[in-house]
């Protein structure tokens, strides 16, 4: 997985792409819907967010969810598992720092 620094689309292994501002209908029409979990899969047309299944890329397990407004996409979430459970949890500040530091080689790599 990477993402094209200039266009800001994300580009998933088997040339998967989701395009910045794409609509529900490309996604319907896309290879993209193979990326969403069931549920969102069943119910698409009257979805305003979708959730991804979790993806394994560059030794990270990735996960993703969009937000959908007017019927594009506007805003992506991606969270690495490492730090899916710091809202619960809590971290101290040596904990941010690695969190911080695990972020940014992911972005690095992501950002190629």
């Amino acid at each position: 997985m990477r993402i094209d620094k200039k266009t800001g689309d994300i580009i998933f292994d088997g040339n998967i792409v989701l395009k910045a501002g794409m609509t529900i209908d490309e996604i319907k029409n896309s290879r993209v819907k193979e990326l969403l979990r069931e549920r969102n899969l069943e119910e698409i047309d009257s979805e305003t967010y979708f959730l991804f299944k979790p993806i394994h890329t560059d030794g990270y397990l990735v996960y993703i969810d969009i937000n959908v407004l007017s019927n594009k996409v506007f805003k992506v979430t991606m969270q690495l598992d490492e730090a899916s459970d710091i809202y619960n949890t809590g971290v101290s500040k040596e904990e941010f720092l690695k969190l911080d530091e695990l972020y940014r080689e992911f972005l690095k790599k992501l950002c190629r």
